[in-house]
């Protein structure tokens, strides 16, 4: 099987932006959605912090050689990522 790895630099940068845009995004609609549910300025402040979604797991394990680059391609095609269902977690700075 193929990993993160075996990829050259130029296809690891190109693959890994495509999955961080899509994290970034991810991490925008969580941030947005906690913004409109606070109903004070105090509230609103404590929505800043840091957003993992889906898109930023498999970044990670991807990197980190624990799924293949045949799973990130069906990932990315499908545009979800696959047997994830844990949603957007979020963590106060």
């Amino acid at each position: 099987m193929a990993y993160f790895t075996h990829l050259d630099a130029e296809h690891q940068s190109k693959l890994s932006q495509l999955i961080l845009d899509k994290a970034s995004v991810e991490h925008e609609q969580a941030y947005i959605a906690n913004v409109h549910k606070a109903k004070s300025t105090a509230q609103k402040k404590k929505c800043a912090g840091q957003y993992i979604g889906a898109w930023q797991r498999l970044h990670n394990s991807w990197i980190n050689c624990t799924v293949t680059n045949l799973f990130v391609y069906d990932c990315l095609q499908s545009d979800t990522v696959l047997n994830d269902h844990q949603g957007v977690k979020f963590t106060h700075c």
